[in-house]
């Protein structure tokens, strides 16, 4: 059995999934980077041009965390779900 960290990620992130797009692009990419940093760590990938907007907006998102603990980034993957869909999971 899992921390309490984890069963709260765990539950928000399959409610983030069920419920698909959150309402805002940036809620969107903040839940994004969140979720690369709590379950990947920093972001290894180089920065990709500015041409691929789609990607380097990702990319920026992700980045945005990095050092951020794997615990660190699940609290605020849960805090940010919550705040997205305005639920409690």
């Amino acid at each position: 059995m899992g921390t309490d960290i984890e069963e709260r990620f765990d539950a928000c992130h399959k409610l983030s999934q069920k419920k698909g797009c959150p309402p805002s692009v940036n809620d969107g990419l903040e839940i994004y980077g969140l979720l690369k940093q709590a379950t990947v760590g920093d972001n290894p990938k180089t920065k990709p041009s500015a041409f691929n907007i789609v990607e380097k907006a990702k990319w920026k998102a992700w980045d945005k965390y990095k050092g951020l603990s794997k615990e660190e980034a699940m609290e605020k993957f849960v805090e940010s779900v919550k705040k997205a869909y305005s639920c409690s999971c």
